[in-house]
């Protein structure tokens, strides 16, 4: 009867709080916000549109052209849109740029379409102003796609159905074929090993070897000691304990950002990709950078060292 008593009085004082005039100022103010503030002005903001997808869009505040260059990323195999939100928190701080981090199949776990992926693009490229407001009236410039595992193949294979594409991101793209070449752009990450059941000549390697007539680039991370990696643009990895996250996941994070950005730059700057745009500032022992011409498995590039 006491234990009941005192349940009773503390609903009696939730419920007091509950209403009073700060606390529903503070409620209302909470609900009808139509975004998140993040870390150092980025904002955040989730969209749900019926028989397209559910989107994640991030965006500085503070920086000038954010609104005339986006990323629309797929997320991987029984992802969500906001498992990646620490990178793309730090592409936003890193660049000009909005980043859309998309799922064109919400609650199935397969994200392969890339007839789905290919209409999401085109919702989020005709409808950035409905978007995101700031933006109304401010064409899109710059188009960059691409993905995650899965998500990443299917953007590969969207773009011959999108009318312009002007680059092409992929996170350790799943199922990729070396001789189903393209001829964009491309900024390319992945893994020395095979991880989390995706094989490495037939992930980021393949996109990077199937670029042709274009500038690209192929950052490739040393995994051989853990076989992790895969799901190292995740915030948290993918599945739990089965694709977890490597000992360099944060450095992989940080240094993706950077990539972004000078990809970005490149883009502007007639699609022209020079190598020493894309060496990062710090020492990074455990990536291998190649460019152009550069072979994969060449011992000529060697792990980045300053």
């Amino acid at each position: 009867e006491n234990s009941y008593c005192n349940r009773k009085v503390i609903s009696n004082k939730i419920h007091s709080v509950m209403q009073t005039p700060s606390f529903i100022s503070f409620l209302l103010l909470f609900l009808s916000s139509p975004f998140q503030v993040m870390a150092n002005d980025v904002i955040s903001d989730d969209h749900r549109v019926s028989r397209i997808g559910r989107m994640r869009s991030y965006y500085d505040q503070t920086k000038a052209d954010f609104c005339k260059t986006i990323l629309v990323l797929g997320v991987g195999t029984g992802m969500r849109t906001y498992s990646y939100d620490e990178l793309s928190n730090q592409i936003a701080m890193s660049s000009d740029s909005i980043t859309f981090i998309v799922d064109p199949n919400p609650w199935f776990l397969t994200k392969n379409s890339e007839t789905k992926f290919a209409r999401l693009v085109e919702y989020v490229r005709t409808n950035i102003g409905k978007l995101i407001p700031v933006c109304q009236g401010i064409p899109v410039e710059t188009l960059i796609i691409g993905g995650h595992s899965a998500s990443g193949g299917a953007a590969w294979r969207a773009i011959p159905l999108l009318e312009e594409v002007d680059g092409y991101l992929g996170l350790d793209p799943y199922r990729l074929e070396p001789r189903d070449e393209k001829n964009i752009p491309t900024l390319n990450w992945g893994t020395s090993k095979t991880s989390c059941g995706v094989t490495v000549n037939n992930a980021a390697k393949a996109s990077y070897v199937a670029t042709v007539d274009a500038g690209r680039v192929f950052y490739q991370v040393n995994n051989n000691n853990d076989g992790k990696g895969h799901c190292d643009f995740s915030d948290n990895g993918c599945y739990g304990a089965i694709c977890g996250l490597s000992d360099n996941a944060e450095t992989v994070r940080e240094t993706v950002a950077f990539s972004v950005n000078r990809f970005i730059q490149s883009l502007k700057d007639n699609k022209t990709v020079s190598k020493t745009d894309f060496v990062p500032p710090n020492e990074l022992s455990q990536i291998m950078l190649f460019v152009n011409e550069d072979f994969v498995g060449s011992r000529r590039t060697a792990y980045l060292r300053r």
